[in-house]
């Protein structure tokens, strides 16, 4: 997989803790970023990182125009929602859904982070947004998809959204419960091991 790293200056320690703590599963991946934040990661982690310019001279751009799949996530920026920075959430998944240049795009909230109030919103900015997706869950994270959540998504998001429930679903019933609730996808490993009939751990 092919991992972008995007941080706000007051963000970047934030990042770099992260990418530490997750080292070891980041390193399985190809890690693309700008500059500031890709040196910053590679020094501390030790991960090998392609650095693009900085943000202010064009590194997001840059980012974007390596989207060459048909589908790309992207994670919200959680400091933005805790400060209520709407505004900016807004104007960031727009700006990244225009350089899908028309291909999918599926946002990760991380619900187990916030607040109803905050999910409530985020549903609102996504619709507004124009993106394919609202997503549960990166699966690094505290917690994955709940069936509250979904509930909650499916209640909100505008007709144009579809809703991906990944991260902790670990049984076929799971499966069943958070298609019923409105997921239009799922993310799980877990499924498609104990469909083939395998040990079923991880996301």
């Amino acid at each position: 997989m092919n991992i972008a790293l995007m941080s706000h200056d007051n963000k970047k320690e934030l990042m770099v803790q992260f990418c530490t703590a997750y080292a070891g599963i980041l390193s399985k991946h190809h890690i693309y970023a700008t500059n500031t934040t890709g040196h910053m990661v590679a020094d501390a982690t030790g991960l090998k990182v392609h650095c693009f310019l900085t943000y202010a001279h064009g590194g997001s751009q840059q980012i974007g125009a390596r989207i060459t799949y048909d589908e790309i996530d992207m994670v919200i920026n959680i400091g933005w929602v805790k400060d209520q920075r709407w505004d900016e959430v807004l104007a960031e998944i727009k700006a990244i859904k225009a350089s899908c240049q028309g291909r999918i795009l599926k946002v990760i909230v991380e619900t187990c982070l916030l607040t109803e109030a905050e999910k409530i919103k985020l549903c609102e900015l996504v619709t507004e947004s124009g993106a394919d997706y609202i997503k549960t869950s990166t699966g690094f994270s505290t917690g994955g998809a709940t069936r509250e959540d979904v509930a909650l998504f499916k209640a909100h998001i505008g007709p144009g959204v579809k809703i991906k429930a990944a991260g902790g679903i670990s049984s076929l019933q799971d499966a069943e419960d958070f298609m019923a609730l409105g997921a239009d996808r799922l993310g799980t490993s877990r499924i498609v091991k104990l469909v083939k009939g395998e040990h079923a751990e991880g996301y």
